[in-house]
């Protein structure tokens, strides 16, 4: 077992020296992010700097989804978490890639929760809309999609087998890691796990899903 540091997200400045200090003195594999940090996007330079020191500890940033900013049409039926989580992510991760944060950081490591929200199935919409948006186009040096492929993608309350496939599919098996949402109400370790065992991958593949991707992310031997 290992974790994450906790950062003061609230005040970016600071959060450079709490990630040495998890890192470098408490052996700590990597940090959590929020889909949005009090309204503020992860795209904003406030936290440029932490995307700089996290690229050289080489360490991940999961972003783990919170409530959108605005939630007036989600208030019944339990909808924030059930979509509200999966837009914020997709939200984070467009914000990631379209303000250059990818390209200005090239090894960072970004790990999305719930199968990075809506972003393998947009993802082919996302290079459309820089193809034919102006104000988006000559921003990057690659398509967004490139970027996109370059996170990782875990499998939290996402029972589905298409839906993993998918995610598959667009980033490959490697880039894909076992989550449960354990102890939350949504959590089905069982049956995620029986899950992943029925991929149609090669089982060198599907053996990696529930742990060696993550290993190797986390630089765990």
């Amino acid at each position: 077992f290992t974790a994450l540091a906790a950062l003061p997200l609230q005040a970016p400045d600071a959060c450079v020296a709490e990630l040495d200090r998890a890192v470098t003195q408490l052996g700590l594999r990597g940090a959590l992010l929020f889909s949005n940090i009090n309204g503020t996007a992860l795209s904003d330079p406030s936290f440029w700097p932490l995307y700089a020191r996290t690229e050289e500890l080489g360490v991940p940033l999961f972003v783990h989804p919170i409530t959108p900013v605005n939630i007036d049409a989600m208030q019944r039926h339990r909808l924030v978490p059930v979509v509200g989580f999966l837009f914020d992510t997709s939200l984070a991760a467009l914000e990631l890639v379209y303000a250059g944060v990818m390209e200005r950081f090239p090894k960072l490591r970004i790990v999305l929760g719930n199968l990075g929200g809506t972003i393998p199935y947009i993802a082919g919409r996302a290079d459309l809309a820089y193809t034919l948006y102006p104000e988006l186009q000559g921003t990057l040096k690659e398509m967004p999609s490139t970027y996109l492929r370059r996170m990782y993608f875990e499998t939290a309350g996402m029972p589905d087998v298409e839906a993993v496939m998918l995610a598959i599919r667009f980033a490959g098996a490697d880039h894909v890691l076992l989550g449960t949402d354990y102890p939350q109400q949504i959590a089905d370790v069982s049956g995620t796990l029986r899950m992943i065992q029925s991929l149609p991958i090669e089982v060198p593949q599907q053996e990696r899903i529930p742990g060696l991707n993550a290993a190797a992310l986390l630089s765990i031997d």
